[in-house]
């Protein structure tokens, strides 16, 4: 940790506080958020992390520590965390804040003892999601909370420097309501590119379905599927079984599985790389949500093809052109039998995706957004 401290920096001090501390092979918004972190170190940024909770969470603080990066945890910095930031706050560059209801409870602290220029990134429009949620539940309670979203949201949006988001189409709804606020759409990943893949289309069999179960939206998603998609499925693919991979798996999902769905709880990235590797279709039947869907992203980085609904594409460019999109049981089921059964049509998803993802989830454009907010050291592996 304290070499972390007094490592120089050469561009700056970033302070990124988020709910914990990511734990990158259990959910999108961990990746993502592992990911940026990483490449902020290998562009000279000097960083600091709060997780909101203080927790080591052993292996993950020490993925962390191993970039360099200075990690805030324990009861004292629990207790004190507005005292470190009293004494280092006339240091920091930077402060990257993720979702609402983290970043309200630290953005006051950060104005007061920092000239911090603040960014923010939610993942996605809580409150956005909250009210397709209360619509499609037909929930007064949910409609409540979407209003508290909003309100908590709009306020960031009025108060931060600059505002994130991984979508184009909450890009334009911020904008909507803040037109003089600087918001910036940016890669939800930064990869290398996609993974090697041979024309291996005969030895895959069976779906795939990844999320974690502590999100709404993927409980809902995978229930549906289970009870009305499926069994349609099914019906012309007799031998088509489904396997689950995710954390907090909830008794609802448990028990709608069955035997035609193996679930795979809190897989390692060997486990899941196996699942990719020998599923032929990946499964994203959301049927609310917001922002882009981390799911889809690895999938296409694994060069699995997508069958997903208008939802669950939402926010990709041209997504028509490497994802199958169907909305409603009948025709989400068609759609996936058809793309599971055609050979040509399976590689010709999987071709243009590649080419979308190597296109759109890249450090170079990252490089290009971000450096217009933030100073970032050149010469160095992008």
């Amino acid at each position: 940790l304290h070499v972390a401290r007094e490592r120089p920096s050469k561009v700056g001090t970033m302070l990124v506080v988020d709910h914990r501390i990511p734990r990158q092979d259990r959910d999108a918004g961990a990746r993502s958020t592992f990911q940026y972190v990483k490449w902020f170190v290998e562009r000279g940024l000097r960083v600091t992390f709060i997780g909101d909770d203080f927790l080591r969470h052993a292996g993950y603080t020490d993925s962390l520590q191993q970039l360099g990066v200075e990690v805030l945890h324990g009861a004292w910095y629990r207790r004190n965390w507005q005292d470190w930031l009293r004494a280092h706050g006339p240091d920091i560059d930077y402060a990257y804040l993720h979702r609402p209801q983290i970043a309200s409870k630290y953005l006051g602290a950060i104005r007061k003892y920092s000239r911090a220029k603040v960014l923010y990134f939610g993942h996605d429009l809580h409150f956005l999601r909250a009210t397709r949620q209360a619509e499609l539940q037909g929930s007064h309670r949910l409609d409540a909370e979407a209003a508290r979203w909003r309100a908590l949201e709009f306020g960031l949006f009025e108060s931060c420097d600059v505002i994130y988001t991984a979508s184009d189409v909450e890009t334009r709804e911020i904008r909507r309501h803040f037109p003089d606020s600087v918001v910036r759409t940016i890669p939800l990943y930064l990869s290398d590119g996609v993974a090697k893949a041979d024309d291996d289309f005969d030895s895959r069999h069976g779906l795939l379905f990844v999320g974690g179960f502590g999100h709404p939206p993927n409980v809902d998603a995978l229930e549906w599927f289970l009870r009305e998609i499926l069994p349609l499925v099914r019906r012309a693919l007799p031998d088509c079984s489904l396997a689950v991979a995710g954390s907090n798996v909830t008794d609802g999902v448990r028990r709608l599985a069955g035997p035609v769905a193996s679930i795979h709880e809190n897989v390692s990235d060997a486990v899941l790389e196996d699942l990719y590797r020998r599923s032929r279709l990946a499964v994203v039947p959301l049927r609310f949500g917001a922002g882009i869907k981390g799911k889809i992203l690895e999938a296409m980085q694994w060069q699995l093809p997508v069958v997903t609904t208008s939802i669950g594409a939402e926010g990709l460019p041209d997504a028509e052109n490497y994802l199958a999109i169907a909305d409603g049981a009948d025709a989400f089921a068609r759609r996936l039998t058809a793309l599971y059964r055609s050979h040509p049509d399976w590689l010709r998803q999987r071709e243009q995706g590649r080419l979308a993802f190597n296109r759109c989830f890249n450090k170079r454009r990252a490089a290009e957004i971000l450096g217009q907010d933030i100073a970032l050291a050149v010469g160095r592996r992008t």
